[in-house]
């Protein structure tokens, strides 16, 4: 009989410990998954959004200028560049409005631009 309750316990305990820990490492896994999720997609990402009052420093500022997103096309058959951002490389853009009427602005660097 006092097996029967040590095993009772044992298994109790057991149980308990499995339920805490499969809770514990479940969110843990969730949370690890964000995290990496969010690293992974902002490495891929080729746009970096900046604020209104970025300054561009690797091509002297009268070479570039702000370009709406619906003339990215023409300026890009004009042979225009992106102006790449100092520390990754990526797209300069920023957004300009608010909610569903806020739109991009590419940071853009004119055919003939010269690096600094």
């Amino acid at each position: 009989m006092l097996e029967m309750k040590t095993a009772l316990i044992t298994a109790s305990i057991f149980v308990c410990v499995g339920v805490i820990f499969k809770g514990f490492l479940s969110a843990a896994g969730r949370d690890l998954w964000a995290y990496s999720k969010k690293k992974i997609s902002g490495y891929l990402e080729r746009e970096l959004e900046v604020d209104s009052g970025f300054k561009a420093k690797v091509y002297a500022i009268q070479n570039c200028t702000w370009i709406p997103e619906e003339n990215i096309e023409n300026k890009e058959n004009q042979k225009w560049k992106y102006y790449p951002h100092p520390k990754n490389g990526k797209k300069c853009f920023r957004l300009i409005g608010e909610g569903k009427f806020a739109k991009k602005e590419y940071f853009m660097v004119t055919p003939n631009a010269n690096k600094i």
